[in-house]
């Protein structure tokens, strides 16, 4: 398992407050694992889960982008994270908050176990 850290550096190459389409957010969302894997000695081949927070840009990218989200950034599995279901963001996690649009979104990655 991971150490935790927040990385809170701007890793986006766009600006993420004037995201205006799920193909942006896409793009945002794999930079942003991009950068944690980098951060944390992840390497790129290795599959890692995904928990993101369920809001509403995040919930239409997956929607259309799920699958290329995949596998452009290696992962095994992607988690939705819905606090008010009682679903929180697990803390011990390596995780990055962005404001993407009008929404704050945290994600995390999970090593998986060998």
């Amino acid at each position: 398992m991971s150490t935790n850290q927040t990385n809170t550096a701007g890793t986006a190459h766009q600006s993420s407050k004037n995201v205006t389409s799920v193909e942006d957010c896409a793009t945002i969302l794999v930079g942003l694992i991009q950068q944690l894997r980098q951060d944390n000695g992840v390497p790129e081949n290795e599959e890692v889960s995904l928990y993101v927070t369920d809001v509403p840009i995040v919930h239409s990218t997956l929607s259309e982008y799920e699958d290329e989200i995949i596998k452009k950034a290696n992962l095994v599995d992607v988690v939705q994270v819905n606090m008010k279901a009682g679903n929180p963001m697990p803390e011990t996690l390596p995780h990055v908050e962005r404001q993407i649009g009008n929404d704050t979104v945290t994600i995390a990655i999970e090593r998986q176990a060998a």
